[in-house]
């Protein structure tokens, strides 16, 4: 059972770059959904104070 020792060097120093890859995606994709949450809000708050403006105008 012969292994090759530097396959298991290149592994342990390149083994996290995949994992980094991974949590890089994975706050990529939690801050669209806060990005797109936030926009509903203000889109919404937008929308209650334009019908308030048109209300007290008209």
């Amino acid at each position: 059972m012969t292994q090759e020792p530097l396959v298991g060097l290149l592994g342990l120093l390149l083994g996290w770059i995949p994992m980094l890859l991974v949590l890089i995606f994975a706050r990529l994709t939690l801050e669209f959904y806060v990005a797109m949450a936030r926009t509903a809000q203000n889109t919404a708050g937008t929308r209650m104070e334009l019908e308030r403006m048109r209300s007290f105008n008209g």
